[in-house]
């Protein structure tokens, strides 16, 4: 029996509630990977799965979209745009307020983007520079109608003459620096489409720990790191988790 009236903050249903007797036949769900308490509508229980007696799918939809993900290890420019390119993404593109909020989040500090200035030199002022999106996009300076932009007060400038033709992101503003800067990268995963993705937990699998998941889960997921992943997880995706009978499961 499902209840659908019932929702997370981020909008997704809190349908792994369920009565003490499973109802139609079906258990429901939700493991707290960080030893928090389910929480379900009063006289309910979330049911946990016996993964010796059933195969569970593990359906997974972001909270927000698009994605963007922060990589651990600070590099210059080019490093940047191959760990991005590693986990088969991109570096991060922005083309409003709420994605560069979203990228903020991600990062979390100061992050590689990937926008880069077209011609000019360290003597262009800032309202003659254009910066363009590694995806094509423009994003000019003057050019507020059609682009977003960010850039703090000062900036892009040519900080003390040194001709700096990629870009950061730093507490949400944008600054211009050279590309042998050391910052970490920032990627974008997504498109600014929702995708949902269910995945099969193979019978014996421990439903405590990431290191759990099948390995198609985090090849679908772009991600490779455990330790970004378990981080990005805890702050920007919700799973349900809804266990059936083994015999109506697909083959693992």
């Amino acid at each position: 029996y499902w209840y659908e009236d019932w929702r997370w903050a981020n909008g997704c249903r809190a349908d792994y509630c369920t009565s003490t007797d499973g109802g139609d036949g079906y258990d429901c769900c939700a493991s707290m990977d960080w030893g928090e308490p389910a929480t379900c509508a009063n006289g309910y229980t979330p049911m946990p799965p016996n993964p010796t007696e059933d195969d569970c799918e593990y359906t997974c939809c972001p909270g927000t979209n698009p994605l963007f993900v922060a990589g651990s290890q600070a590099g210059d420019y080019a490093a940047a745009e191959s760990y991005c390119q590693s986990i088969g993404a991109e570096i991060a593109t922005i083309h409003s307020a709420t994605e560069n909020e979203l990228a903020r989040h991600a990062c979390g500090g100061s992050c590689w983007i990937g926008l880069e200035e077209v011609g000019g030199d360290a003597s262009t002022p800032k309202a003659s520079q254009t910066w363009r999106w590694r995806d094509g996009s423009t994003a000019s300076y003057t050019n507020w109608e059609d682009s977003y932009t960010n850039w703090e007060d000062w900036e892009p400038n040519n900080y003390e003459g040194n001709d700096e033709r990629n870009a950061i992101i730093h507490d949400g503003m944008w600054y211009d620096v050279a590309d042998d800067h050391h910052m970490r990268p920032l990627c974008r995963t997504g498109d600014g489409t929702s995708a949902c993705r269910t995945v099969y937990l193979p019978e014996g699998r421990s439903h405590g720990e990431f290191a759990g998941f099948p390995p198609q889960y985090w090849e679908y997921n772009g991600i490779d790191e455990v330790q970004e992943w378990r981080r990005r997880a805890r702050e920007e995706w919700f799973r349900e988790e809804t266990c059936r009978p083994k015999a109506d499961a697909p083959a693992a």
